[in-house]
């Protein structure tokens, strides 16, 4: 075994293993949809397995809008587990 899953190990028995899972979760939302649509979010935030995204552009929020099923899908399978239910976007 690793040091690395032996850290994780204890961080996840000390419940402090949510801030790596959101973490996680913000770098996954941008490898998803990709580094130009990634720069229009101005802020992210992640309550009860729902990732909540402000983005400044009105085009690019409606193109995310559509797409929001898909992403769910592609992010939940690059995180390993369903970590996200819902992405709201603000």
């Amino acid at each position: 075994m690793l040091l690395k899953d032996l850290l994780y190990i204890f961080m996840k028995r000390m419940g402090m293993d949510s801030g790596i899972n959101i973490s996680k979760i913000y770098n996954a939302w941008e490898m998803v949809i990709g580094e130009s649509y990634a720069s229009y979010t101005v802020t992210r935030s992640y309550r009860n397995k729902r990732l909540y995204c402000r983005i400044n552009s009105p085009v690019v929020k409606h193109k995310l809008f559509t797409e929001r099923a898909s992403i769910k899908k592609k992010m939940n399978e690059l995180l390993g587990s369903e970590l996200v239910d819902e992405i709201i976007l603000l």
